[in-house]
C-alpha cells in the first residue's frame, strides 16, 4: 500500500449480494492427435486420442458491466449461494444487485466456457458436445469497501479503488488498488530521501 495511504477517503463496508447464473452441465469430447514414442532409439509418430466425459458447474455473472465477479477467483460452494427474489422485501441484509443478463445469453456464455474446458490444446480432430442439465439464478454475498486515493502512487488526480471479499470465506475475489510499483517507489524515496 502507498506510504501516503492515510490521505485516502475510505467508505464504510457494504454488504452486497451479486447475481450469478449457475449452470450444471456435462462436456463430452472425442479427439485424435499425434504423439511421439521411442522404440529402439528411434522416435515414431503414433496416433493418440480418446473419449472424455466431465461433469462441470459454470457460473456466469448476471449483471453486465459489473466489476465484482466472485466466480472468477474463488471456488463457489453451493452452500454459499442464496436464492433470492429481488422483487420481494424478504431479501437478505445488504444491497441486492438486480440481474440484467437473461438466461439465454448467460447459457450461451456458459456453453462456450464449458466447450473450451473440454477441448484439447492440440489435436488433429476434436469434437466437443456440451449439455446443460440445470440452470438457476443465485446470489453470492460480498463485503465491498471503496476508497478515493490521489497520492503519489497514481497519476493525474484522485481515483476510485475497491476491494471485495467473499461473505463466506473472507477471501479477496476482486480488487483494484493503486500501482504496487509506484507505491514501492514512493516508499524507497521516503526511506532514502
Amino acid at each position: 500500500r502507498p506510504a501516503d495511504m492515510d490521505k485516502a477517503e475510505i467508505s464504510d463496508v457494504e454488504a452486497v449480494w451479486v447475481p450469478l447464473w449457475r449452470f450444471e452441465g456435462s462436456v463430452d469430447g472425442f479427439h485424435v492427435s499425434l504423439g511421439t514414442t521411442t522404440r529402439g532409439g528411434r522416435s515414431q509418430l503414433t496416433p493418440r486420442g480418446g473419449f472424455q466425459h466431465k461433469e462441470r458447474t459454470q457460473y456466469i455473472l448476471a449483471r453486465s458491466g459489473f466489476a465484482l465477479d466472485p466466480s472468477a477467483k474463488v471456488r463457489v460452494n453451493r452452500a454459499d449461494l442464496v436464492s433470492v427474489n429481488v422483487d420481494n422485501d424478504a431479501s437478505p441484509e445488504g444491497v441486492c444487485i438486480e440481474p440484467d443478463v437473461g438466461r439465454a445469453a448467460a447459457q450461451d456464455q456458459a456453453e462456450l466456457a464449458l466447450k473450451r474446458q473440454g477441448q484439447p490444446t492440440s489435436a488433429l480432430y476434436a469434437k466437443v458436445a456440451v449439455k446443460i442439465h440445470d440452470a438457476r439464478l443465485v446470489f453470492y454475498p460480498l463485503y465491498v469497501i471503496r476508497y478515493r486515493y490521489g497520492g503519489e502512487a497514481v497519476d493525474g488526480g484522485a481515483s476510485m479503488f475497491f476491494a471485495a471479499l467473499s461473505g463466506t470465506s473472507g477471501k479477496v475475489v476482486a480488487a483494484h488498488h493503486p500501482s504496487a510499483l509506484k507505491s514501492l517507489g514512493g516508499k524507497f524515496r521516503r526511506f532514502f530521501g
